[in-house]
């Protein structure tokens, strides 16, 4: 029984590359732009389960100096920590269709595999913010100092701008640096009729638009996740600062595409994957507590989110938890 090879679709896994290239770069580059760089998108390859990046810890070394004395001081420690992002790996889901299917219907195998490798970048784009954003909030979450909670209040329990106002306050003099607000479409609703202005990105599932008095002068995105969206009638809103969350494509996408005999018809048959690293400003990922690969449960879980920056005006941002 003859099969086709996977070289003799080399051709599809070209024209696939081609449409996931092109529409990835255009997705990172007007994501990159529109959201102040709070949450940034960029490949770099990296090998390994996790990355690690060094840094020296802030010291407190300033005092007043006595100019009677001549006491010996007692010199401090420079002591470092490390940054550290976690390998995620994902896959899009094999998929086979008959060849007859493609040329029956007027078209043919090269235009559904750029087609595909369009869907596969749009996908990946939000399946890697969903992702981030759930670690974010797991991170700041674990932080007192970073969450306002107003939801269990008398009243004022809702988003408004007067408790986006009372987010910024847990920044005290920084408040400043942050640079964007994140919020579920639902949430966005609740002051979309005091806004200003369009949208000013919009692709793959995700909107970012332009910041009015009502956002306190911020660009809000909004996307549908796990953590923005309603659960137990509260929204959780974030607000961020630059280069609060960060994934990096660090292995580049591939895919195999076979054409397969043996059955009444040909079949193409493929399949796809790759795998990126999240990190959260701020913190370091527990390699000890959250182990390699993680999923959604692990990334979600606070305490595999060990805070390395001393002050809360140095992490990521700031948590808001309302009233639906």
């Amino acid at each position: 029984m003859g099969i086709g090879l996977i070289t003799d679709m080399k051709v599809y896994e070209d024209n696939l590359a081609g449409g996931y290239i092109e529409r990835i770069t255009q997705n990172i580059n007007g994501f990159n732009a529109a959201s102040n760089g709070c949450l940034v998108l960029r490949g770099e390859d990296k090998t390994g389960d996790f990355a690690r990046e060094a840094f020296w810890k802030l010291v407190s070394g300033m005092s007043r100096r006595d100019d009677t004395s001549v006491a010996a001081q007692t010199p401090q420690l420079l002591t470092q920590d490390e940054n550290i992002t976690v390998k995620l790996k994902h896959k899009f889901n094999q998929f086979a269709m008959t060849e007859d299917a493609f040329y029956s219907s007027g078209r043919n195998p090269d235009e559904f595999s750029f087609v595909l490798g369009q869907q596969m970048a749009d996908q990946a784009t939000q399946y890697t913010l969903n992702r981030l954003i759930a670690a974010i909030n797991a991170a700041l979450s674990g932080v007192a100092g970073a969450t306002l909670d107003v939801s269990g209040l008398g009243s004022g329990t809702t988003l408004s701008p007067q408790n986006l106002n009372k987010a910024l306050a847990l920044f005290g003099d920084q408040q400043s640096r942050i640079s964007m607000w994140v919020m579920a479409g639902a949430g966005m609703n609740a002051i979309a009729d005091k806004m200003l202005g369009d949208a000013k990105f919009n692709d793959s599932g995700v909107s970012i638009y332009n910041g009015g008095v009502p956002t306190l002068g911020r660009p809000v995105l909004t996307i549908d996740t796990d953590v923005t969206s309603t659960v137990d009638g509260k929204f959780q809103v974030f607000g961020l600062v630059k280069d609060a969350g960060l994934a990096i494509q660090s292995e580049p996408a591939r895919a195999i595409f076979e054409r397969k005999g043996g059955g009444e018809n040909i079949v193409i048959q493929g399949q796809a994957e790759g795998a990126f690293n999240l990190g959260v400003k701020g913190f370091k990922y527990d390699t000890s507590n959250g182990g390699r690969n993680p999923n959604d449960s692990t990334i979600t879980t606070a305490s595999n989110w060990d805070q390395v920056y001393g002050s809360v005006k140095d992490l990521a941002g700031v948590r808001l938890v309302v009233a639906q």
